[in-house]
C-alpha cells in the first residue's frame, strides 16, 4: 500500500511538474535565472550543480542538472516535504538483482536539535546498484 501511495504521488504530482520543467527550465535559465528558487530549482546548488557537473557550466549542463539529473528538486524538498518529527512518514528501500526503488520521505534520523528548518523530502527514486 505504501509503494502504491508513494507511485501516485510520484505520478499524479511530481512527474507532470517534472515535464512542465522540460519547457520551462530553459526559458528561465536564458533570462538568467540562478536556479535557486521556485518549485524547479535547486536551493542547495542552483544553475551551477553539484560536483557532478564539471565547468565550464553551459546553459545546456544547467539544464540538464535541473531537468534530468536532479529534477523539481525544490518540490520534493519544500512543497510535497513533511515535518522531520513526523511519525507516520515512511522510507522503504526494495533492492532486486541489480536495482533498488527509494520511495516515501527521506527522514532525518537522528534529528538534530537544532535542526527544524530541513524537512524530510519526498523520495521516487528508482536507481542500479
Amino acid at each position: 500500500m505504501k509503494f502504491t501511495i508513494s507511485f501516485l504521488i510520484w505520478l499524479l504530482l511530481y512527474l507532470p511538474v517534472v515535464l512542465v520543467s522540460i519547457i520551462v527550465v530553459p526559458l528561465m535559465l536564458k533570462l538568467g535565472w540562478e536556479g535557486f528558487n521556485t518549485i524547479f530549482g535547486n536551493a542547495t546548488y542552483g544553475r551551477n550543480g553539484n560536483s557532478h557537473l564539471k565547468p565550464p557550466v553551459t546553459l545546456w549542463k544547467s539544464y540538464v542538472f535541473l531537468v534530468f539529473r536532479n529534477p523539481v528538486s525544490n518540490w520534493g524538498k519544500h512543497y510535497l516535504s513533511v515535518s522531520n518529527d513526523s511519525t507516520w512518514a515512511w522510507l522503504k528501500v526494495k533492492e532486486w538483482w541489480h536495482f533498488g526503488i527509494k520511495y516515501g520521505w527521506g527522514l532525518r534520523r537522528p534529528i538534530p536539535s537544532n535542526d527544524s528548518g530541513n524537512p524530510a523530502k519526498f523520495l521516487f527514486r528508482i536507481y542500479w546498484k
